[in-house]
């Protein structure tokens, strides 16, 4: 299972579907992960339309999982009513894989992720496009090239490129830095979680 079997999920295609409203409009339209301790790679999502939903494309990663999630294009997308933002990439979802019994399980890697040609025409509540790694997994080469929406971007943690963008990314996306290298995995900061299904970040009870 997941890093033991070392099989990763790959060569996946989704195009030309039309999403018309996600559970409770809070479920993302397109999700990759929570669970990609065996790694995720080679996942092209292109020409699609998302009507109601939490999050268009959103690609949350496991801080205690380890593996991957590299070489991911999505591109040619319209995104109408969002309830948590329109693209999400995020490395702060907590939850250890239960049949990863390590004490100290490796930090996962997000990179090689590319967003182009994303018509937002909202509304968009929460981010625009968000962006948010930890300072153990820092998202490498993360590009987006002719993003159009209203709202804001929120990023950190995270290093990679940007054109054409309307509004512009936040310029710590083009920062350029070197990324830090941990050997572990860290959880989010204490309390809170990411969860697909209420929000970015609440308070966890």
């Amino acid at each position: 299972f997941g890093r033991e079997v070392g099989v990763a999920s790959q060569n996946i295609t989704v195009r030309r579907i039309v999403v018309r409203q996600t559970r409770g409009c809070l479920a993302a339209g397109v999700t990759v992960g929570s669970e990609m301790s065996g790694g995720v790679k080679d996942v092209f999502i292109s020409d699609s339309v998302f009507l109601n939903a939490g999050v268009a494309v959103e690609i949350k990663v496991g801080t205690c999982r380890g593996g991957y999630v590299k070489d991911i294009i999505i591109r040619n997308l319209t995104v109408l009513d969002t309830t948590r933002g329109a693209l999400v990439v995020m490395a702060t979802y907590p939850e250890q894989n239960p049949f990863c019994k390590e004490r100290d399980p490796p930090r996962p890697s997000v990179s090689n992720i590319v967003f182009r040609d994303v018509r937002i025409l909202g509304p968009t509540r929460g981010k625009l496009v968000h962006l948010q790694g930890t300072p153990e997994i820092n998202l490498q080469n993360i590009s987006l090239h002719s993003i159009t929406g209203q709202g804001h971007w929120v990023c950190s943690e995270v290093s990679g490129s940007a054109s054409d963008n309307h509004p512009k990314a936040c310029p710590e996306l083009t920062k350029r830095g070197i990324p830090r290298d941990r050997k572990r995995a860290w959880p989010a900061p204490l309390g809170w979680r990411n969860d697909g299904r209420c929000g970015d970040q609440f308070r966890a009870g």
